[in-house]
């Protein structure tokens, strides 16, 4: 499916620390509960145009974007759907993975500032988490962009897992007896995963 995101004001502050004399840029000043993602999850598009955050200003806990040339803020979620959670930025191109429902989606970014701002996402599903599934940790793209990992508990074990982002092939990597967190793909090899225990 395919939706126009809400395109909300700038709420840019720029202040110019005192003793180092770095500019330092606040995104947002609402009143809200604004969250940057987790420390290693992406969350600036490949060509820095966008950065992702989550916000609960709408009442629920959505996943925004933060235009860098504008300062525009964006509501990437369809508010008429659930709540997507778990984003992180692809390596390449305007993508961005998210989970909603238990499903593994990309969501394909057109972004456009001139001469108005305007932001389309167009949906694709990867595939379906495993039935019965509970997740455990956020999404990480490997370094030559083929696949996302993830991880899901189900009764007392915990699974790490990658989906195949052209086929939706979902791989279990380990099943382990306890539980685990912080799935990250190493920086420069596709083929190496950590997690944390």
């Amino acid at each position: 499916k395919t939706w126009e995101c809400e395109i909300h004001p700038s709420e840019r502050k720029v202040e110019i620390d005192p003793t180092s004399g770095a500019k330092i840029i606040s995104a947002t000043t609402n009143p809200a509960s604004d969250n940057n993602l987790y420390f290693h999850d992406r969350c600036f598009l490949f060509n820095n145009k966008m950065m992702i955050f989550t916000s609960d200003r709408t009442g629920r806990q959505e996943i925004w974007g933060y235009l860098a040339d504008t300062g525009e803020l964006v509501r990437l979620n369809d508010p008429n759907d659930t709540v997507a959670n778990s984003a992180v930025a692809s390596r390449a191109g305007n993508k961005v993975y998210v989970v909603n429902n238990k499903i593994l989606l990309e969501w394909k970014i057109d972004l456009v500032t001139k001469p108005t701002t305007s932001v389309k996402i167009t949906e694709r599903k990867i595939c379906e988490l495993p039935e019965n599934s509970q997740q455990l940790s956020g999404l990480n793209e490997n370094s030559d962009k083929t696949l996302v990992s993830f991880g899901y508990k189900i009764g007392d074990d915990s699974f790490v897992a990658v989906a195949n982002i052209a086929s939706g092939e979902i791989t279990t990597v380990a099943k382990v007896n306890f539980p685990i967190q912080h799935i990250q793909f190493h920086w420069n090899r596709p083929d190496i995963l950590s997690f944390v225990r």
